[in-house]
Parts: structure tokens; sequence; C-alpha cells
């Protein structure tokens, strides 16, 4: 029931004001003079809505001993009071309606899922005096998330009605908070509103919202969240709702913060969502927190679940049996590579239209989607299946023993009205005790494929089990290898250490039908990355090492990460960072070879990267080399009869013509000093010879001349005189042309010189 009522006076009087020498107005609340006074009037312009709070409302005007009902005035200025009487339909059930005014308190709870909704202050009249108190009472794992949308306290300027200046509408909201000592719930005062201009946090904004009209959600400056699962709203009415009325419209939710510690709409940074799991076995899944998705003011959220076992006995056991998705930008398809699901983006048919490989992530569209990834070594991560739509079946996953596993759950680009109803998964885990030969087999595994040093071979051959089906998992027949450069005994780390590694066969780049053109069933997936996040994984159609087209096809080659763009300074620190790490699907018969080695980038100090060019342009620190890779190996594989080189540079008969490495240039140069060398020896013995021969000869012929002249003694002075000579040589120089030996080719010195001569070369003198 409404009552407007017109009075003779500027100034309402109220209560107290109103004696008994005047005319005056009381309001109940009910159809008895004992029911509670709602107000009291004399006088004044208008009269305020007076509501009752049911059915009946009782009346009772007053008239003073004083007035002359008969008086001839004009009728309007006849004393009384005219009313407007209308009906409201209110629901009786809800906290809007307080039907008994003297207990004026509410307790609101989550009912049938339904964990938020709207209040709005009371629609009735309040009588002076009245305390209404709203608490909101969540589950033990609920936090209250409370947003005014609308707020509004009438003017409380006493003067209107001759009160005293003191607070007559109060606003207040209180906090429970448990004691760290005693445990015990204690009442925490979270904010006193008072006077019109002392507002609490207003959320407004929401009332532009509708249907076709989303904004955007009220931030932490704009609304109150409990820290426990209680909250509690208090108004209080001195001088009841008639004169000072007190009108709300406000928001409330319980936020779940069942599965991760306290959120907030103030948080900031990565979502507290994140989960470790050491034992046991349970049940996992997305967040129902409100403030982790859109509605709750984030745009994208990401939770992260790690099961690391306990020992090295111990294998996860991961099954994923639910997902939903609001979202129709992606799908869960099946690679027909390697059987294993793979999150597919915008429907492409492409090579790599819209697919995010093998078990990856792409941030583009509003998606959601769980990834499943696991360690067969602690700080290798590699991809096991992606999906971000409804599965046909549940997918099960079961890591190596001792192997930790992770599972993502990401959601990007969420807009303003999407919660965990739009985006989720559920799934569930376990810890299972391997057995003995599997334990033994996957640590051996663990301990002789992790390949380091200068290079090698792997050899994979393909031996279906029984039935012509994969071994299982569990069996760590299938366990990777994991290449990685040298320690840091290695030359090559002077100029940095990567691996190279090599594979006949070529990649297969369509996911959605198996390549007819491949020979084999089998594959190799080769995984690259620099540590930080889950490798990008390459499939393999190998080719067979005992085939005959092997030799006239091409290979697949990778190079570790940092080769072709440098690593973080976070990378770097890395102790995995520059490793490939190779799967061998195993699914018929067959044999397969994956060469590798450590190579470091060539120095810059070589101008040019032609093969030949190259050959007189050696550095020291890389007298080994493929140039046609701009990389230097190690010296094992220098001429070793094995081909490390795209190019079979190590195997060029001309770099080969000395083991140790040396050019064929400086072959020939040395060949030729040598040469040299060995010809000047020669001709210098050969000279030494015949000189020592003509010294024997002039000797020999000395000695015979002396036994002809007898053994008469010769003057030394005169012999030069009387001796008959018979060189030929010395005739010859002296112009003697006659017979040697003749008696008539004798010929006497002529002069000192001559004298001297002949006394020199005969030796005699």
């Amino acid at each position: 029931m409404v009552l407007i009522g017109l009075c003779d006076l500027l100034c309402c009087r109220v209560w107290d004001q109103c004696n008994v020498i005047q005319d005056y107005l009381t309001v109940y609340d009910g159809s008895l003079a004992t029911d509670p006074v709602l107000v009291r009037l004399c006088g004044g312009d208008a009269v305020p809505d007076i509501v009752s709070s049911g059915p009946n409302m009782l009346l009772e005007f007053h008239t003073s001993a004083f007035d002359n009902p008969f008086h001839p005035v004009p009728l309007s200025y006849l004393p009384g009071f005219e009313l407007d009487v209308e009906i409201l339909f209110v629901d009786n059930k809800s906290p809007s309606y307080a039907k008994n005014t003297s207990q004026c308190e509410f307790f609101i709870k989550p009912f049938n899922n339904t964990n938020w909704g709207l209040l709005d202050s009371p629609r009735h009249s309040l009588p002076p005096n009245t305390s209404c108190k709203y608490h909101f009472q969540g589950s033990s794992h609920q936090t209250v998330w409370l947003s005014f949308i609308k707020y509004h306290a009438a003017s409380t300027d006493p003067n209107a009605y001759h009160l005293s200046n003191e607070c007559n509408a109060r606003l207040r909201i209180w906090d429970k908070v448990v004691s760290t000592k005693t445990k015990k719930s204690e009442p925490v005062l979270m904010g006193e509103f008072c006077k019109e201009q002392d507002l609490p946090r207003l959320c407004d904004h929401a009332l532009l919202g509708n249907d076709t009209r989303h904004v955007r959600p009220c931030a932490a400056a704009e609304s109150y969240t409990s820290s426990a699962d209680e909250l509690t709203v208090e108004i209080y009415l001195k001088q009841g709702s008639v004169l000072f009325p007190l009108q709300f419209l406000l928001r409330y939710e319980f936020v779940d913060q069942s599965a991760e510690r306290r959120q907030g709409p103030g948080d900031v940074g990565p979502a507290a969502c994140s989960r470790t799991f050491a034992s046991g076995s349970g049940y996992f899944g997305s967040p129902k927190n409100v403030f982790f998705y859109g509605r709750g003011g984030r745009r994208n959220l990401t939770c992260v679940f790690r099961f690391v076992p306990g020992s090295p006995e111990e294998r996860v056991r991961v099954t994923v049996s639910r997902i939903h998705s609001a979202s129709t930008a992606c799908a869960t398809e099946t690679d027909a590579r390697t059987d294993r699901s793979r999150c597919v983006y915008g429907g492409g048919s492409g090579a790599d239209a819209g697919s995010d490989g093998v078990g990856g992530s792409r941030d583009d569209g509003t998606q959601a989607r769980v990834t499943i990834t696991h360690y067969p070594w602690p700080d290798i991560e590699l991809p096991v299946g992606c999906a971000c739509s409804g599965l046909r079946e549940p997918f099960t996953f079961e890591s190596y023993p001792g192997a930790a596993v992770r599972v993502e759950f990401a959601v990007r680009d969420m807009n303003v009205t999407q919660d965990h109803r739009d985006f989720g998964f559920s799934a569930e885990y376990a810890f299972v005790k391997a057995s003995l030969a599997d334990r033994n087999a996957c640590r051996e595994a663990r301990e002789h494929r992790h390949l380091r040093g200068p290079g090698g071979f792997i050899d994979l051959i393909g031996v279906p089990s029984a039935g012509g089906r994969r071994r299982p998992a569990g069996a760590c027949a299938d366990f990777p290898w994991l290449i990685g450069p040298a320690t840091a005994d290695s030359s090559m780390l002077r100029t940095g250490g990567f691996v190279y590694m090599k594979l006949r066969g070529y990649e297969i780049q369509r996911w959605r039908t198996n390549s007819f053109m491949c020979p084999t069933r089998n594959r190799v997936v080769v995984y690259t990355g620099a540590g930080d996040g889950p490798k990008t994984a390459r499939v393999i159609c190998p080719y067979d090492t005992g085939a005959s087209y092997n030799a006239l096809r091409g290979s697949y080659e990778a190079f570790s990460p940092g080769w072709a763009e440098p690593l973080t300074g976070a990378q770097q620190l890395q102790p995995n960072s520059k490793t490939v790490a190779v799967e061998f699907l195993n699914r018929e018969y067959g044999a397969y070879a994956v060469t590798w080695m450590e190579v470091s980038k060539m120095p810059r100090i070589m101008p040019s990267t032609n093969v030949y060019a190259m050959s007189s342009n050696v550095h020291p620190e890389c007298a080994y080399r493929c140039p046609e890779l701009n990389a230097c190996i190690s010296s094992q594989f220098w001429c070793d009869g094995e081909t490390h080189c795209p190019m079979g540079f190590d195997e060029d008969p001309a770099n080969c013509a000395s083991r140790n490495g040396m050019n064929l240039m400086y072959v020939g140069v040395l060949g030729g000093t040598a040469v040299v060398l060995f010809t000047v020896t020669v001709v210098a013995a050969v000279v030494c010879l015949r000189c020592k021969a003509n010294r024997s000869r002039r000797a020999e012929d000395g000695r015979r001349r002396a036994s002809q002249k007898g053994s008469a003694a010769v003057d030394p002075m005169m012999c030069s005189v009387d001796r008959t000579h018979y060189d030929k040589r010395f005739l010859e120089q002296n112009g003697g042309g006659g017979v040697v030996g003749n008696s008539l080719g004798k010929r006497y010195p002529s002069s000192s010189d001559d004298l001297y001569l002949e006394c020199k070369q005969d030796s005699m003198c």
C-alpha cells in the first residue's frame, strides 16, 4: 500500500513534533494499533511514499481539540489528508521482503548449483530503529564476491524534519576472518557508510549491460571479496525508511576455491590454479573459480598439473575423460602419421594450416585445449597429445617408470561472459608401481640412449610384436634417444658445440592422411627445441639401409637449437638446450640408421663457403670441416671411410692425401722442396767425386814422372828449367800443339810465371 498525502505547511513535522494541539496522522504496519509504527506526520507539503510489509495498513488520524470544522473557510484550506492507494505484489520469499520487521535477517546460500544472484533493498517501509542483516554464506571451499550495482541514500539534511544531525541511515559490510591463533571466526568490518557523500565501492557501469551489450567485469576496486566463506551486509535505520530511504541493488556470487589457493579479482600474474601431485590417485580438472575466466576479469588462463613420481618404481597414468569448449574454432583430430591426438584450428587442410604440430600449442582464436607432455629425462619435455573439443573416447597415457607427466589446460581470448561453464575438462590420475623388468629396461634405456660425444650412429630396428601390433609403451622399447654435444673437455666448445643429425628419408608434412609414397609404416619423430617448453616434432619417413633406392633419394637433416638462431641467456643456462631427441615408432620390419656428430660454427675469418675455394683458407681451429654445412667437425670423422659431410668433403681424396688433414698444396710444396734438395745434393756429390778423381789422377801422374827421372838429385830452384813436360793441357795452354810424349814436344819456360805455374801443377818443387 502506498500513501501519498498533502500537508498544509512547507515543512513536514514528524514524531514528537506532533502534539495534541494540532492534527497528526499515524501509520501502522498492520491492521492493529499494536503493530509497529511506520511514521507520524503533521503538516508539510508532501508525504513520502509509505509501503506496508503486508496486505494491511492502519492509518490513525488525530484532530486537534481546538479545530473548528464548521469555520467558513475555503475548502482548499480545510485541514485533513488525501490518500492515493496502490497495491504492490512482491515475492514474499525473497530477501527484499521482511515478513517480521523486528527480525529483519536473511541467510543467502547457493541453491541448486545457482551460485550467484541479485539482491534489492527492501521493497516496503521499515519502522524506526530497524536493523536488517544479509548473511551470504557459502560452502567451506567458497568465497563471496559482492558488488553494488546501484546505491542511493536520501538527503540526510536534518533541517527537513527538524531532527538532530546524526546518522539516520547506516550501511556496514562485515567479513568473517578465521583467527590463526584461536582457529575461531571473528567479524571484521570492511566498510561503514553513513552520509550521502560516503559511498561504498560501486560497479555502476554494470547497469549499461543488457542481452546484446556486455560490459566488463567488476574490478577489485569496484567490489568486495570475503576472505572466508561468509560476508554480511547490515543496514540500520534510526528514523525508519519512510523519512530516510536507503535503496541499493547488489550482485553476489559464491566463488569456488576448492582446487586452488584463494584467488580474487585483483590478483594479477599467473592464475593460482596449478597443482603438483606426487602419489596416490584421484580426480583433477579445470578450476571453477570465476576469477580465472573472462567473467572474472581475465582474458587468458593457463593451469599446469604436474605428476612427479616419488620413486623410480612408479608410473603415472593419466586419463582425460571429458573436455568441453564453447568455441568451434578448434577440433580434436587423430594424426595419421603417429596415431596421436592433435588440436586443429580453423579446419585447415593444408600441410600446416590451422594445426599445432604433434601435441604443440597455438594461441590464435578463442579456444580451450588440454596438452599432455612427459619427461623421459628430468629436463627434456616431449609432447604426447592435444585435445580441444569433445572426445570420442577417453584418452589414456602411461609414462615410463620414474618419468614425470605434465598436463596443461589453457584458454585464450575469453570474453567477459565466459567462465567454467563454457570451458573445462575433467580427468583422473593414478601412480602405479611398475614391474621389475620394466624398471630395469627403462633404467638401461635412460642411461644408454643419452648420447654425448663427437658423434656416432643409431641403429633403428623395426620388429613388431605378436599380432603385428606395437609394443606397449611401458616395455621401454620405444624409449627415445637424446643426442647432445660433448662435455666441457670437447674442443668444439671453443666455438660452441652443436649437434648435426642426418637420416635417409623425408619429412611427412601432411598429417590427415599417411603418406602413400613412404615405403614403410615405421616412422621416426625428431624433436628439436631450446628446452624451455615442449620440443617441436617432425615426423620422418625413413629409408631402409638395405634398399636400392636409398642412395638415390635425399636425407633429412637437422641441427640442435641455437645453430640458426642464437639462444637467449636463460636458454643457454639450461643443461640440455642444444639437444635433439629421436623417437622410433616401430610398426613393421625394417632397419634404419641415424648418423650424428658434434659440430661447431666455422670461424668468421673464412671469407667464402665454396667447397673448393675454401681449400686454401684453413683456420687453425677448423682444420676438419664441412664447408657445405659451414661447420667444423671432429678429426675422428676425417677420412675414416664413412661420409659425414653431405657432399662428402670429409672423404675427398684430395683432402685425404694426408691423414693429418694437410692440404694438397702443402703436400706439393713439400714434395717440390724435397726434389730440389735432392737434386742439389746429387750434383754436389758428383762434383765432389770428380774433383777427388782428378786429384788422384794428377797424383798418379806425378809419381810416374818421378820414377822416369830416376833417383838423381835435382836442384829445386833449377828443376823447372831442365824438366820435360808431357801434360797435354799444359802444352795446349802454352801454345804447344805437338804430340804428347815425344821429345819434340819439349818446351822451356820463357818467364817466371811459366816456371811458377809448372812447378805448382806438378807439385815437385
